[in-house]
């Protein structure tokens, strides 16, 4: 390329990612953008026709018809307005002048098949600054498996929400047709980490991450914000009180991340909120009623979630018979099922204010809900009456008895024959990730991990009938890991694949699997320095293929790199 002749108006052209430039039949030079291609102009003058683009379609056709108008017309240099162009690959004519207006920016699209092919014998690269991330701003522990789905795949697009700066709903969206990102945008205030607590006033309550579903109608729905509400917002009749406000968020516009407004029909004393949409397009909100010392509930929407009828409860919290200083309560996770059902995976935690708090939880239970004629019943199809107790609970849904040492809940399935699937860690001697399936006739429980492998969190999927799949974040002796792990036997043996993701310096919590997740898009990962010098954490969205990049100038005009003060 030539320099402009004009050099004392011309910016340096600045060339970054992936750029391939060939000779074409030494009469025409080919630009291939696969990341984005920065180039900074000086102002010239031209008419070239060419559209002003919106950013999310491609303008190939546009670009290309602009530049062969102005050799048409013996015009030898080319001057792009101050505005973002996406394109694929373009042919400039060999002797032309590219002198661009300053700070002028035209991204290309990340995706190969929006480019001609090149011969790279012929070729030449330059690579430009994309990150694997999409954002930067997770704040605390921005995702858990227990609130979800944290992202759903609606009509080409992945909805994403995570925790961000001082723990307000933050929601990324990113089109698979154009490649290209939006957000993140903070949709909301949270309630929680507004007041800190003078007892610890450093302390992140991440109770209240937000859980996204997509409506029969496009509209997208954030539950957040609670960790059992306060007494001053009513009485709580099915639990206690502790902080925070559960709150319910829907888009303005269908498949608009930009705009958000309230709907203030469900209460605000959730804990752990998790969606459940139907095929039918009923949504199920499922949440602790309170803190610990309170009933697990669900709210039932037929109309899109615009309102939903009164809360049921389906796990009770009461005083031990034999201690009442000591109540039975819960920890609970919910997934959708098949043929109309809703399952349900849960341990016991013996829970006293007034005696020593402790984190001991114990025990693995199952269960499923027909939504037909919202009944619950138990594995072996015998119906269960609610809400269920925990003398009910052993006797009746028990998948694995701890003996008195600590599990730690995971999540569940089912599979296509409606029979329950769920993992667990069981803190033995020797920490262990447990899987266990309904044959049938009973439980069948297996081991996931090698000894040397410590499991942090995870998710299930059955990709078909002979082949389960588990994501998990994972720890080695000397670094940490995300990335599958496969079993062709129905949970008996396990394989690892190569991780996704691994650092020394880091540490991984992922989200649950997204809704209808596209293949490139199923699950968000958050990577925490182990000694940071805040509490933020890098966000990624992993496919099948790895990350999902971004590029590094759309990363920081989107505000993704902010992470603003707690």
């Amino acid at each position: 390329m030539n320099t402009a002749s004009n050099k004392e108006k011309a910016a340096k052209l600045h060339l970054e990612p992936f750029v391939p430039i060939i000779d074409k039949q030494m009469k025409y030079y080919k630009i291939i953008f696969t990341y984005l291609l920065l180039l900074t102009w000086s102002v010239i003058g031209s008419s070239t026709g060419l559209s002003e683009p919106d950013e999310k379609s491609l303008n190939t056709k546009a670009s290309q018809l602009a530049i062969d108008k102005a050799d048409s017309i013996g015009q030898n240099m080319l001057v792009v307005p101050g505005w973002d162009n996406l394109t694929g690959s373009l042919e400039i004519k060999t002797g032309a002048d590219l002198p661009l207006q300053k700070h002028a920016i035209l991204p290309g699209s990340i995706h190969r098949y929006d480019y001609k092919s090149i011969n790279r014998h012929k070729s030449f690269v330059l690579y430009v600054d994309s990150t694997a991330y999409f954002a930067e701003n997770g704040f605390g522990r921005p995702l858990q498996t227990i609130q979800h789905p944290s992202g759903e795949y609606y009509k080409g697009t992945t909805y994403l929400a995570y925790q961000g700066p001082k723990e307000d709903p933050y929601v990324c969206a990113y089109n698979h047709r154009t490649k290209v990102w939006s957000g993140p945008v903070k949709a909301w205030t949270s309630a929680l980490g507004k007041t800190p607590n003078p007892k610890y006033p450093d302390k992140i309550d991440n109770h209240g991450r937000p859980a996204l579903i997509v409506d029969g109608k496009g509209y997208i729905h954030l539950i957040f914000g609670g960790h059992g509400g306060e007494s001053d917002q009513g009485n709580n009749s099915l639990g206690s009180y502790g902080s925070g406000r559960q709150t319910h968020l829907v888009s303005k516009k269908p498949g608009d991340i930009s705009s958000w407004e309230i709907l203030d029909n469900i209460p605000p004393f959730g804990t752990y909120s998790q969606f459940i949409k139907m095929s039918n397009n009923h949504i199920y909100l499922f949440y602790r009623h309170g803190p610990h010392q309170s009933d697990w509930v669900y709210q039932k929407s037929i109309d899109n979630g615009r309102t939903f009828a009164s809360p049921v409860s389906i796990l009770k919290h009461k005083p031990q018979k034999e201690n009442p200083k000591i109540y039975d309560t819960w920890y609970a996770w919910f997934q959708e099922g098949p043929d109309n059902t809703v399952t349900s995976s849960f341990n016991y935690h013996p829970c006293s204010y007034s005696l020593e708090h402790t984190s001991l939880r114990v025990n693995e239970y199952a269960m499923k809900m027909n939504t037909v004629d919202d009944t619950w019943e138990n594995a072996k199809g015998e119906k269960l009456t609610m809400p269920l107790t925990k003398e009910s609970a052993d006797s009746l849904t028990m998948v694995f008895d701890s003996k008195g040492e600590k599990t730690r809940l995971g999540t569940n399935l089912a599979d296509s024959h409606g029979n329950p699937h769920l993992y667990f860690r069981y803190n033995s001697k020797s920490p262990a990730i447990f899987y266990s399936g309904w044959t049938g006739k009973g439980w069948q429980t297996s081991t996931i991990n090698p000894p040397e492998y410590t499991f942090n969190d995870g998710d299930l999927i059955f990709e078909n009938e002979d082949r389960t799949r588990f994501f998990a974040s994972y720890s080695l002796m000397d670094h940490n890991e995300v990335g599958w792990w496969n079993s062709k036997d129905h949970g008996l043996t396990w394989e690892k694949e190569a991780p996704m993701l691994s650092s020394t310096e880091a540490t991984y919590e992922m989200s649950a699997l997204i809704r209808n997740a596209h293949p490139d898009a199923r699950v968000i990962v958050a990577e925490t320095p182990v000694n940071p010098e805040g509490k933020y954490s890098k966000l990624y969205l992993l496919g099948n293929s790895g990350p999902v990049k971004r590029n590094k100038l759309h990363l920081d005009k989107s505000g993704a790199s902010q992470k603003g003060g707690h």
